[in-house]
Parts: structure tokens; sequence; C-alpha cells
């Protein structure tokens, strides 16, 4: 007579005299002959058990042949066979391959879903993930609410449940007021400060923003913040706009004093807003605008502004025929790129991709008998010449634009690279010979008196890797090195260590040099070679500037670090200067991320929550997650 079947609910219960004791939460139950209570119990108190074991007992309706309870199983390893039983095994040849599979524990089960409550360590955690891809990727406040992302997060992890709109909403709150508060006192410690600023309008809605970054140094990492973009109220004067700056410092607890410069462009309401809140002398002309500016005259003189309209006019062809481009496309990789009203190097980017798709954009031009004149091989000449008069203005604007390194010690050796490689060019056409003299001039007209700006001499003279090789000024060399050794007596004087400087291992991450740093390279290594030995008593000026220069791939932060025992007071003066940041470039970053948060389908964000996501966009991980 076969055995009846035992209930399920017995793999969580343990059989004793009166009925049953639960295994998840060790309670008595009378059984009274059957389970009911058994399962009434599991349904109430341990429901994800109680599904689990009505969806196994639905999979599997026939008659069960395990003699182990539901705790052994758990820690045991199973084996599945064929369903259709032991006799097909031995009708078939190959019988299938067992496959093992190792379930949780019952202990590790329950750990799981209590991590997935409410306030539990994965539900934290995967919502901490949401909030950060929302505010670094710009996407929306509701995203939790959309069909696509629920279904992903179902997949992922069945378990969680999703907040909503309003819930995302005041968690973004709560992380902006947190991560606020921390990231405030972390920058309390720190001694100096550069900052950019400048106005941004917002398009959609007619309104005027504020935005403010601030850049630092922590260890050997030159490392910014974005720490407002306020809306403005009232009429832009330099008066209201030094009150607005003034507040936005008072609430980072940051005093003026600390601000060791501003980049700004040549707004003159923003130059003055600097002016009345710090000294003029703490205003700093965004050095990539000036390079704009000359890049500027350069493209809309006469000849090559004719030059590059009619190239203009080839692209445009391309962008609109759809036969011209299929043709392009079965030739070539490459696109044509249009140039941009309100970036110069787009059009330096334009000439240089059609010169070099010039013969294959020349073929395809001559199937279409209503297409553009092609390029004569004079005007593909000066398109060149033009294209290499372009190169160093582009170059040097490239390596001021970051904001993760030292750029303000670059600005005095980078324009005189960049005078260095455009003197050598030997144009052929006279337009590019007329090209370069132009340039030559604007060059020396804006930058002819860069020597005599303290603030970016005395950073210059404190990076290992240019000390005093750049300077072509006698008078303005003498003047800087005298503020620096002023400096340095007004601190506490230390005994100097004749010692030789130690080089940081770690170098920049920027291991391709380009082209630009091929003059500094040659006066560097000049340097090394006429090096001579001291043989008196100098003070840390001294003898910091008599060593030869450090590479050009040494972090310049990391240089200090290693030799602050050697240079106890310089080294903080370095720290100090070298803070300075080259461009405003970080600002307009803030407001291409501001217009990308800020989009048609987020219009109506308030200034309030615009601020907060901007801030929380600007930070890493590694802040995130503080």
């Amino acid at each position: 007579m076969p055995r009846s079947k035992k209930s399920d609910v017995w793999n969580y219960f343990v059989k004793d005299q009166s009925g049953g004791k639960c295994k998840l939460c060790q309670k008595q139950f009378k059984s009274s002959g059957n389970t009911t209570n058994l399962f009434n119990h599991l349904k109430r108190s341990h429901r994800n058990m109680y599904i689990m074991q009505d969806e196994e007992k639905a999979a599997d309706p026939g008659p069960s042949t395990s003699t182990l309870s539901k705790a052994d199983t758990l820690t045991a390893t199973e084996t599945e066979t064929d369903p259709s039983g032991e006799e097909s095994e031995e009708r078939s040849p190959n019988p299938p391959k067992k496959i093992k599979r190792r379930q949780k524990k019952i202990d590790d089960a329950f750990g799981d879903i209590e991590s997935f409550s409410e306030k539990g360590d994965k539900t934290s955690r995967i919502t901490n993930a949401i909030l950060f891809a929302i505010a670094k990727d710009n996407l929306p406040l509701n995203l939790t609410e959309k069909i696509g992302f629920q279904y992903l997060m179902k997949v992922v992890s069945p378990l969680y449940r999703l907040p909503g709109k309003t819930k995302i909403s005041l968690l973004m709150d709560e992380k902006y007021e947190t991560l606020f508060t921390i990231m405030k006192k972390k920058i309390s410690t720190i001694k100096h400060f550069c900052f950019t600023c400048d106005v941004w309008t917002d398009t959609l809605n007619s309104r005027s923003f504020l935005g403010v970054t601030l850049h630092m140094i922590t260890g050997d990492q030159f490392q910014h913040l974005t720490i407002a973009l306020n809306e403005l109220s009232d009429k832009h004067t330099g008066e209201y706009l030094a009150d607005r700056l003034t507040a936005i410092f008072d609430k980072w607890n940051i005093p003026l004093t600390k601000l060791v410069a501003a980049v700004t462009d040549n707004g003159a309401n923003v130059v003055k807003a600097i002016t009345v809140m710090l000294e003029k002398n703490k205003q700093l002309p965004c050095f990539a605008h000036t390079i704009n500016l000359i890049a500027q005259k350069v493209c809309e003189s006469e000849n090559p502004a004719k030059l590059i309209s009619a190239v203009k006019e080839i692209v445009r062809f391309f962008k609109h025929s759809v036969g011209a481009s299929d043709y392009l496309r079965k030739n070539s990789n490459l696109k044509l790129i249009q140039s941009v009203p309100t970036r110069w190097n787009s059009t330096f980017y334009m000439l240089e991709r059609f010169l070099n798709l010039s013969d294959t954009v020349s073929t395809i031009l001559l199937k279409f008998p209503n297409s553009p004149r092609m390029l004569t091989a004079a005007e593909l000449q000066t398109a060149k010449e033009i294209t290499s008069i372009l190169k160093p203005l582009e170059s040097v604007t490239k390596e001021v634009s970051g904001d993760t390194y030292i750029t303000g010690s670059m600005v005095i050796p980078l324009q005189n690279c960049m005078e260095k490689q455009l003197t050598e060019l030997v144009p052929f056409t006279d337009i590019g010979q007329q090209l370069k003299q132009e340039t030559l001039v604007e060059i020396s007209k804006r930058f002819g008196g860069i020597e005599g700006n303290s603030l970016l001499s005395i950073s210059t003279l404190l990076d290992p890797r240019f000390k005093k090789l750049h300077f072509k000024n006698p008078l303005r060399l003498s003047q800087n090195i005298a503020k620096i050794k002023h400096l340095i007596k007004e601190s506490t004087p230390n005994e100097g260590k004749e010692t030789q400087e130690t080089l940081p291992e770690d170098l920049d991450s920027r291991e391709n040099e380009p082209n630009i740093w091929i003059y500094h390279n040659k006066l560097a290594a000049d340097s090394r070679k006429n090096k001579t030995e001291g043989n008196g008593n100098f003070d840390e000026f001294d003898h910091y500037i008599r060593q030869p220069t450090a590479d050009q791939k040494v972090n310049p932060l990391a240089f200090w670090l290693s030799n602050k025992s050697l240079y106890p007071i310089l080294s903080e003066i370095a720290l100090e200067y070298l803070v300075i940041t080259a461009t405003s470039v970080p600002s307009e970053r803030l407001f291409s991320r501001a217009g990308n948060i800020l989009d048609p389908a987020r219009n109506r964000l308030s200034s309030d929550r615009f601020e907060k996501l901007l801030f929380l966009n600007s930070l890493n991980i590694a802040d995130w997650n503080l």
C-alpha cells in the first residue's frame, strides 16, 4: 500500500507529540490532526516562505519523493533528473547530465528579505545608486514611475520597492543637505581657493543665473566644486553681483581672505563685481577667452573669411544632400564637420577634416551638377596654412581647459611656446604669410605684458617644471622673484638644508604631450646642461631655483608635498599660487550641464531644486558616498 503524501508544510516545521514547532521563529503550534494551523501561521508570519512553497507545489503537482525537510534541502546539494523518471533514463543511451544546484540557507534567505525592507541595507544602497544616476546623468525625478525602468528593476531586483517621484524628491533634498554639510566641513580646512564665475541665461524661461565654481588643492590633487547657480532678480550691475557673490561665500563659510584669484571673462559687470568684492589685482581674464579673440580675428580677416565661407558651403551641401552623404559614407568612415558661430575651434576642426577628405569630396562633387564649386589647388594650400596657424591656438586652448590639473602656471610657458611655434612656421602663400604676421601681432598685443601679472608669474616660477625658463623680461622677472622673497621673509624663517630635491614618482596622467610643448622641452634640457652648483648660504627660493627643472610629466603638487621638509615656507607659498586656474571654462561647463538639466521636459524646475541638482551633479562617486 503506497504511503500517503506528506504535506509540504512540514518542510518548515518540526513534528512533535502536540503538533509542530516552526523552524523559522521557534513557535509551537497544535496540529489537531491536520496542517491548517501550520499553513495559517506560515501565511501570516512568513509570507515569502508561504509563497515559495505554494509556487513549488504548483510547479510540482506530483507525489513528493523527498524525505528531507525543507531546512535540510536548503543546505544540501540537490540533483535534478529528467522529469519522466527513472524508466526514461534507462531507455536513453545517453542519460541527461545531472545539474547540481546549491540553495541558500534559511538564515541567508531571511537576511536577504530583511535587507530589502524599507530601511534594509540593500534597499538603501539601491536607492542611493538611483539618486546618483538621476543627479549625474540628468535623469527626470519621476524616473522610478516610468514603465521601462520599473520593468528593469523588477527583473534586476524583484524584492526592491521603487519609491515614487515625491519620495525621490524628498530623498534628493535630504542627500543635498547631508552632502552640503559634509563638503562645507571638508573645505573648511583648506587655506586657499580660486573661483570662476559667470552669468548664464535660461532662454526657455528668460531667467538669469550666477554660476560659481570653486577650485582647491587637496593633497596632490587639484579639485573643483560647483557651489552656486543663483537666480538673479535684479539688474546685473557690478555691485549687485558682488553682493550675491559675497552671500554665496558666506553660505559656504569661506572667508574672502582665502580667495587667491577669480577668473572671469571680460564682461565689465563681472570684472567690477570682483574688484568691489576683492581687489583689482585678484581678477584674472580667462586665458582661453583671450585665445578665442585672437582666433576670431584670424578667421574674420578678409581672405581667410572667403575661403572658410566656401568650405562651409561645401559642408552644408553634404549635410543636406542624401546622395552626396551616401557616397561619402561608402568611401570614408569620417564625416565632414560643420562649424558653429560661437566656437572658433569648430572652424579649425571643420578645415582640418575637410582637408583630410578633400580628394574624396572633390570626386563626389563632380557627380552632382548643382554642387558648390570645389576649392582650387591654390586655395587648398591656403586652407592648409590657415589650419597650421590655428593649430597652436587650438592646442593651447585644450591644454589650459582642464579642471583636474594645474593650469594657471602654464599660461606664460604656453604663450611663449605658442608664439615660438608660430614664428617658425613658413607659409608659401601671400595670404598665409600675412596671416602669420597678423596673428603674431595680435598675440603680442594681448599678451605683451603678461609677465607683469604677479599672480601668473609667481605661479609659473613656483612650478618646478617651468621656473624662470619662459621669462623674457629681466625686470619683470626680478620684480616677481623679489616678491617671492618678501613673502618668505614675512613668514618665520627656517634653517635651510643643502640637500637634493626629491622628484615624486607619481607623474601627471596626461602622458601624451602635445607638440605645443616641444619648445619648452628644449629649454628645459638646455637648462639642465648649464646648471651649476651653488656654494653659499641661500634662502629657500635660491636653493629651489638653482635646481634643475622637473620633467614635464611631474605633478607639481606631488613635488611640493615630497619636498615640504626641504622648503617648509616656500612650499606653502607655492600651494597658494598654484591653486590659480587659467580659464573660466569650468563655469562654461557648469552652464552646459545646466542646459542639459533644464531641458524642455524639465523647464518647470524651481531655481532652488535646480541649484541642488547642479551641486549634486558636480560630485564624483567617492564624494557622493561620503
